[in-house]
This record gives C-alpha cells, structure tokens and sequence, in this order.
C-alpha cells in the first residue's frame, strides 16, 4: 500500500429538467416527454417565468446556467436558481438571447447550494424568441411534477410567488454542477 497522496477531480454533472435530480423520473413514469421529442418552439407568454424542480441529496458548487435557443433568437433572457422558499440564490441577470440552434451558457459566481429543493427558472421577455422544448401530453402534468410559474416576472425577481403552472412546456435548460468534497 502506497501512502502517495491521490487527488480526484469529481465530474460535472449537468441536471436538466430531465435528470434524475428533476423531474426525469416522474416524465418517464407518467409517459409525458422524452428527450427524443425536443423542439424548437416560441416562448409561450412574455414575461412568464417557468420553474424546473431539482433535488440535491448532497451539497454541490453550481457553476453554470445554460439553455438550449431554438430556430428564432430575440430579446432577452434571464435564469436563476430559487430555493423552495422562493428566495433567488444566483442569477444569469438579464442578457441578449444567444446565437440560435446553439446551447447558451450561463457563466455565474460559483455558488455552493444543498442539500433539499430547488427551482431552476427561466423567463424570456416576448414571445418571438425560441427555446428547445419539451411538451407534456397533458397540462396537469407539469403541476403534479412540481413545476411552477409566475407571471409578469422578467427580470426574474429576488423573491418568487409560485402558481400551479398552466402550461405544457418545458424548456431545455440546466446547470453544471460539482460535488462538494
């Protein structure tokens, strides 16, 4: 047995609305959305922010936000991690929607978060501008996963008022993050 030291760089490991830590397991139980059926698809309604539920058993850095834009880029966006409370942790703060069929990421102060839940949230201000989206075969689907929204919420506020979410939509969107040794 050596007594040389060994250093281990843990992985990112991305959580999308999709992942195990969010809603990818009740998608798949419920038959709503597969990865497969992403498309390009207009912002539903201007100004209304959209939450991704995610769950950390451990603490973890997050180190990126990113979305996927679509066919069609315009005016802005903003992303930013809730606690389950409501209160904003960090924030992409609002910037020009990038470049199109591409994935834009998020470069924000690093933040150490976790364990429990969070919300992942985004919000485009008009309705002209695409995200990589995912449609939930029923509406009522996306409230029984935990989703939420808020309307007239860009730039996304420090505190957030969560409504049952009315919606189908659910945007390609995530964060980067590493385990906190």
């Amino acid at each position: 047995m050596s007594d040389f030291p060994i250093s281990v760089v843990e992985p990112l490991v991305t959580i999308h609305p999709w992942s195990l830590e969010s809603m990818g397991t009740g998608i798949i139980g419920l038959g709503g959305v597969t990865l497969i059926s992403v498309t390009s698809a207009v912002y539903p309604t201007a100004n209304l922010a959209l939450f991704i539920p995610f769950v950390l058993t451990k603490p973890k850095t997050v180190l990126q936000l990113f979305s996927f834009t679509g066919g069609t880029k315009s005016g802005n966006i903003d992303m930013a991690i809730y606690s389950e409370d409501g209160t904003k942790l960090t924030s992409a703060a609002n910037v020009a929607q990038g470049t199109i069929n591409v994935l834009q990421v998020f470069d924000i102060t690093d933040i150490q978060i976790g364990p429990g839940v969070f919300y992942l949230a985004v919000v485009l201000d008009n309705t002209t501008g695409t995200l990589r989206r995912g449609i939930l075969t029923v509406n009522i689907m996306g409230a029984s996963l935990g989703m939420a929204e808020m309307a007239a919420a860009y730039p996304l506020p420090a505190t957030a008022v969560f409504a049952q979410i009315t919606g189908n939509y659910i945007p390609l969107i995530g964060l980067s993050t590493r385990l906190v040794l």
